[in-house]
């Protein structure tokens, strides 16, 4: 116990002399949760969520339901939780132009997944105009028909009050085109969607700063994607 009290004590100290730059994620991460779990040593749970989600910025993304899943008690996921809220409120919000065209779309998504070395995806709720309403990450790890819930992904957009739904996730080999499974599932959640009165407006499939569209790709029938104009995507 002692040991641990004494590394928690020269990781503050590490804190308030050099700041949070000057040290690795896994410690930042380490020195939150021990004011949430004072009594366990929790650095083995540090390098744990950020093997799992890629970068503390993507640990600090995911949400209570999200921590609680990958082994966090309600504390420790609600003070992860809350610490990425108060930070992305502190953040000059993204731009909410209208992603009414691939091109957007994709640089919207390339921005979103950038920070992210490991496989996720996002749910990106829109309004009626095809503005960004709530970014949540909906699967992380190796995305398939098995990992990704349509009914989680259905409750989000209501929750958000959605007009249109737009998929983003990444593919860490960098070629962005889409596997047999990415399509399926594209399919699955279109209908899913389809059945609570929500258009799935496009599946945007990231890889080295490459983007593929699924929509531009008719891989989503949709009249709003047929009557968009824009420039062209990055598609490969």
């Amino acid at each position: 116990m002692e040991e641990h009290s004494g590394h928690r004590q020269r990781l503050r100290e590490s804190f308030l002399a050099l700041g949070a730059k000057a040290m690795p994620e896994h410690q930042l991460l380490e020195l939150l949760l021990t004011y949430a779990i004072p009594r366990r040593d929790v650095n083995p749970l540090a390098h744990r969520l950020i093997e799992r989600y890629g970068s503390l910025a993507a640990v600090l993304k995911a949400d209570v339901a999200e921590l609680k899943n990958a082994g966090l008690g309600e504390y420790a996921a609600t003070l992860i939780a809350l610490a990425g809220a108060m930070r992305n409120i502190s953040e000059k919000p993204r731009k909410k132009q209208r992603l009414n065209n691939p091109e957007r779309a994709a640089e919207y998504c390339m921005q979103l997944l950038r920070p992210h070395r490991y496989e996720v995806m996002y749910l990106v709720s829109l309004d009626s105009g095809l503005k960004p309403i709530h970014e949540d990450m909906v699967s992380s790890g190796t995305i398939d028909q098995s990992t990704v819930y349509p009914r989680i992904i259905a409750e989000c957009a209501l929750r958000h009050a959605a007009a249109y739904a737009m998929l983003c996730h990444n593919h860490p080999s960098g070629n962005p085109a889409p596997s047999n499974e990415d399509i399926a599932m594209t399919k699955m959640i279109f209908s899913a969607l389809s059945g609570i009165g929500i258009q799935l407006y496009d599946h945007i499939i990231v890889g080295d700063e490459r983007a593929y569209s699924m929509a531009r790709n008719v891989y989503i029938p949709s009249d709003i994607n047929n009557n968009n104009q824009g420039t062209e995507d990055k598609s490969t």
